[in-house]
């Protein structure tokens, strides 16, 4: 399978059903994505993308990478972001690079970061580093969610990391700058813990030049965000939607059919005082990602949500109820993708 352009999400959604279609009617046991026209990536769908390969690798179905060549002008920006966020690194949480690189790309991470390139007006121009590293929020023995990383990611970031990616002086009030931090970053982090049985958690921030957008992004693999708050969406609503029908609701089939459900379970997650945990009387968390993310910027942001072979979409056109797009995966999992406009240079 090749692409080109820019990576985004909807691209992942097309890769993600075709991979779940080859490994479920068994017609081969590895497929090759050849990324080497990428010109763009989306850190959410890298995220997302590593999250999936984990899967299917535990599935004993392989999945080989071809990335863009850094030595091409052309895709050397692509190439040098891949290097500049670690991306190795989340890719050696799936497995060793050689199973999962090209053999003619085995050594691609060992190469020396150019931080410059010829520009096309004569001279030299920077390569954005606009970017924060890939950060590993699992602990060292793979059974969970460190919540000491999690702190020391908030800590280090409140610091100076966000003043390395954006200028916060021009992009920020003071309280704009507090709310990202404390209220969307913080909150988005501490979320993961919240998810039963993930193992992998991953974090990264980005600024993207062609929307200008600052880019949160946070993915685990844990049981997903409706089945762990279903108890109370029944107890709210005085229903009784059974872990058996939501198993049977989210499947491929069955999707279709129950989409404006599922998306109402996960929107439910969001809503002030919500909580999955019976003897938490807060349960702000999301709630105060999506209200910051809507509210307290120079224009609304965008809150994405992927959990449950849908996505949910909050913006200036959907405040109140997400639009919804089916997203049919085999992997458990869920990924935050916070989208903040900047000021215009």
């Amino acid at each position: 399978m090749e692409f080109d352009g820019f990576f985004s999400l909807s691209v992942l959604n097309r890769i993600s059903t075709a991979m779940t279609v080859i490994h479920h009617h068994e017609l081969s046991d590895t497929i090759f994505l050849d990324f080497s026209m990428i010109e763009g990536w989306d850190p959410a769908a890298l995220l997302w993308l590593i999250i999936g390969l984990k899967h299917f690798r535990e599935q004993d179905f392989f999945v080989r990478l071809k990335l863009p060549d850094p030595s091409d002008m052309k895709f050397q920006r692509s190439a040098n972001y891949l290097m500049r966020w670690n991306f190795d690194r989340a890719l050696e949480r799936v497995d060793r690079l050689d199973n999962i690189l090209i053999d003619e790309q085995i050594g691609y991470f060992n190469k020396n970061l150019n931080y410059y390139r010829p520009s096309n007006r004569g001279g030299e121009e920077v390569l954005s580093n606009r970017l924060l590293q890939f950060c590993d929020l699992s602990q060292d023995n793979h059974e969970g969610i460190d919540s000491n990383k999690i702190n020391y990611f908030i800590k280090a970031f409140s610091e100076s990391q966000l003043d390395n990616i954006v200028n916060v002086k021009t992009s920020f009030t003071k309280e704009q700058e507090y709310r990202f931090v404390h209220n969307i970053l913080s909150e988005g982090l501490k979320n993961t813990k919240d998810h039963p049985n993930a193992s992998f958690g991953m974090a990264v921030a980005s600024v993207l030049g062609r929307t200008n957008e600052l880019i949160l992004a946070i993915a685990d693999n844990g049981e997903s965000i409706c089945s762990t708050i279903l108890n109370a969406y029944n107890e709210y609503n005085n229903i009784s939607l059974t872990p058996e029908w939501y198993n049977d609701a989210i499947s491929f089939e069955n999707i279709d059919n129950n989409i404006d459900t599922i998306r109402d379970v996960l929107d439910f997650a969001t809503k002030e005082g919500i909580t999955s945990k019976p003897d938490d009387h807060e349960g702000m968390g999301l709630f105060y990602l999506k209200q910051d993310t809507l509210n307290s910027f120079i224009k609304p942001g965008k809150l994405r949500i992927l959990s449950s072979s849908i996505q949910i979409i909050y913006d200036s056109d959907n405040m109140k109820t997400p639009s919804v797009q089916k997203w049919y995966t085999s992997w458990k999992g869920n990924l935050l993708r916070v989208s903040i406009p900047l000021k215009s240079k």
